[in-house]
């Protein structure tokens, strides 16, 4: 049971991001970070992109998002192997994340009818 459509959608968001997880485990790590980090990055990408709400409520509510937390960790770890200070890999992360989440919501959304129809000039 949840108490409301929030809860709902949070704990959906949580199950598609414990696939993403499960995907993100199966690559192998390699002997570049920045290519690890990318294969990561990609795997959550496309996850929002074919569903973008996903974005709207990732990282939302961590109470109810435990893999949202394992995702942030997992994307962490890489940086470790990269001369960083620890806040320079926190920004490192935080910034990957933006982008990945904000771009595939983008790119998810259906343009508007003016832009198909090629009324917009």
């Amino acid at each position: 049971y949840v108490a409301s459509k929030d809860e709902l959608l949070d704990r959906a968001t949580d199950h598609v991001i414990g696939g993403v997880l499960a995907d993100i485990e199966a690559i192998e790590p390699g002997d570049d970070p920045i290519d690890d980090l990318r294969a990561m990055s990609l795997t959550l990408f496309d996850a929002i992109l074919v569903r973008p709400w996903l974005g709207n409520y990732f990282m939302r509510n961590t109470d109810v998002q435990g893999n949202a937390l394992r995702l942030y960790d997992m994307l962490g770890q890489p940086t470790l192997r990269l001369k960083l200070t620890a806040r320079q890999r926190f920004h490192a992360v935080s910034a990957i994340t933006t982008v990945v989440v904000g771009s595939a919501v983008d790119l998810g959304q259906e343009p508007p009818q003016e832009v198909l129809d090629g009324a917009l000039g």
